[in-house]
């Protein structure tokens, strides 16, 4: 969900195609996370939300590796936090106040408040969750640690060598690691820190892969997707979803290969398949707005369901397996979602407040000044 501007080295254009391919790849992303996140479709096929649950949000976290090369420095710091937290911190209040009507304060306000200080600075999903009844919103802070990461490793040379032994030792700990201890890591740092060197292998790669041996990649990387695809639904694995890590077990080879390595072949799948789409104008547009969609498709999503079930959906599992209305749900959920992000920015300010790019803007357009 990296902004489509932010591109990175001009060598990566001419390597692997245009700028639009990248549009392609998010925007497929975008609508694989829509389904994941439907229940009346996943419910009839359990197996499907897991598999997706398995690469879609980390492959944008692969993407930010790929797209962004510029090195640590204070200016960056501050850019990239105003991009990232500003949105996350301004999305949970907006779903705060859509939720605790429905929800209650069924612990008092004062327990409430605390919940939802621990979740903004934690930014893991169950503290998000508790405090404002939606947990989309981890992407964001554990976005911005990761990327923070990956300026270190650009920028400093002499942490290269820690930042490869902390990554390892996470892996390795992190699922002794109780629920309890992973809230007080700041800002999704347990997950930016687990999928560090996926995200650093990913890159590699990608800047090793030339017109001529993509092909191979490319079949590669497929039958290593069915291979661990198969493996998601014929084996019981630890949970090793970007927000949660903390089951995945290191000595289990299976979650390991289903945790780490699928998520890479599959990015890799479906950039060799957003090359090939060339015409697909409204998938593009999907992915040049995936920010603005992801953020707001879950508010969308559960104002339709809400029409749809009645006050009664008080859970996913009352949606439960039905194909036809979570096809229809799922294409007005997109439709919506896509026409508002792309509404936004025909408010300038409103966008550059919302969705800001760096800091100047987003102090220029809290001042009311132009630029």
């Amino acid at each position: 969900m990296e902004r489509s501007g932010d591109r990175g080295r001009a060598g990566l254009t001419g390597r692997h195609g245009s700028d639009g391919a990248y549009d392609l790849l998010k925007g497929i992303l975008i609508l694989v996370i829509i389904a994941g996140h439907n229940e009346a479709i996943t419910c009839r096929w359990p197996s499907l939300r897991h598999v997706f649950y398995y690469f879609n949000v980390q492959c944008f976290f692969m993407l930010s590796f790929v797209l962004d090369r510029k090195p640590f420095s204070a200016g960056f710091l501050r850019d990239r936090a105003v991009r990232y937290l500003v949105p996350y911190v301004m999305f949970m209040m907006v779903a705060a106040a859509a939720y605790l009507p429905m929800h209650g304060l069924p612990e008092g306000l004062v327990h409430w408040i605390r919940s939802f200080g621990i979740a903004l600075y934690n930014g893991q999903e169950s503290s998000i969750h508790a405090a404002v009844g939606m947990r989309v919103f981890w992407f964001l802070p554990a976005l911005f640690s990761l990327v923070i990461l990956r300026s270190l490793w650009t920028r400093f040379g002499w942490c290269r060598a820690p930042l490869l032994i902390a990554g390892l030792a996470w892996m390795g700990c992190v699922a002794r690691v109780p629920s309890a201890g992973l809230r007080w890591l700041p800002l999704g740092a347990a997950s930016a820190l687990f999928f560090f060197l996926p995200c650093l292998a990913t890159r590699w790669l990608h800047d090793r892969i030339t017109p001529t041996n993509a092909a191979l990649c490319g079949i590669l990387a497929t039958a290593v997707s069915l291979l661990c695809g198969w493996a998601i639904v014929a084996t019981p694995l630890g949970w090793v979803a970007g927000a949660n890590p903390s089951g995945y077990d290191p000595f289990q080879p299976a979650t390991f290969a289903v945790g780490l390595v699928f998520p890479t072949a599959m990015f890799f799948v479906l950039l060799a398949i957003s090359h090939g789409l060339h015409s697909m104008r409204l998938l593009q547009a999907c992915g040049k707005y995936s920010l603005g969609i992801f953020l707001v498709h879950m508010f969308i999503y559960r104002g339709l369901t809400l029409a749809v079930f009645g006050r009664q959906f008080a859970t996913p599992a009352v949606v439960g397996p039905q194909l036809a209305v979570g096809l229809i749900v799922f294409a007005a959920t997109v439709v919506m979602s896509l026409a508002l992000a792309v509404a936004i920015p025909f408010w300038p300010r409103l966008n550059s407040i919302v969705f800001p790019r760096d800091w100047a803007s987003w102090r220029a357009a809290l001042l009311g000044r132009a630029g």
